[in-house]
């Protein structure tokens, strides 16, 4: 209740008046007229910034759930993104056995094979995939990611 009544009062209490230190006048806090502003970076055109700054695309790893005979693609966790993808981008002495636990130890994914599978119960495996490009359909209602192999041509005819 104090807590609300001091927030009111700060909010609705009237800014206190500028103090100028005794050797300033209003004149010499802005630049006469004479003197123009410059900006501190080098200028460019901003079609020319544009043209050349393309930066590649961020990965987020998704794993497929299937619901009612549909497939829905689900995005794991910022965490667990991040941790499979810097797994991933790792030089590992056998990687077909690199095993990664997401969300909280419930589930395990087998990177090089690309599964998730349960750990504490019996759930069909679901499909994982590396995602930069996505898609909608017309009858559509979620973006759906394309392959790793199809998202890697459009990088590749993107640079």
């Amino acid at each position: 209740h104090d807590a609300l009544a001091i927030l009111w009062q700060m909010y609705h209490s009237a800014p206190a008046p500028m103090q100028m230190p005794p050797h300033t006048t209003p004149m010499m806090q802005s630049p006469p007229p004479t003197q123009a502003l410059r900006p501190a970076g080098p200028l460019q055109h901003p079609h020319h910034f544009l043209q050349n700054s393309y930066e590649p695309v961020q990965p987020h790893w998704f794993y497929c759930k299937q619901v009612e005979n549909k497939q829905l693609w689900m995005p794991f966790s910022v965490l667990d993104s991040k941790s499979l993808e810097e797994v991933f981008n790792s030089v590992q002495p056998d990687p077909e056995s690199v095993v990664l636990s997401t969300d909280g130890g419930r589930y395990d994914v087998y990177l090089y094979d690309r599964i998730r599978k349960s750990v504490y119960w019996e759930e069909e495996e679901s499909d994982v995939r590396r995602c930069t490009w996505f898609y909608k359909g017309d009858t559509d209602s979620r973006f759906i990611p394309y392959t790793e192999e199809f998202s890697e041509k459009l990088e590749i005819g993107r640079a």
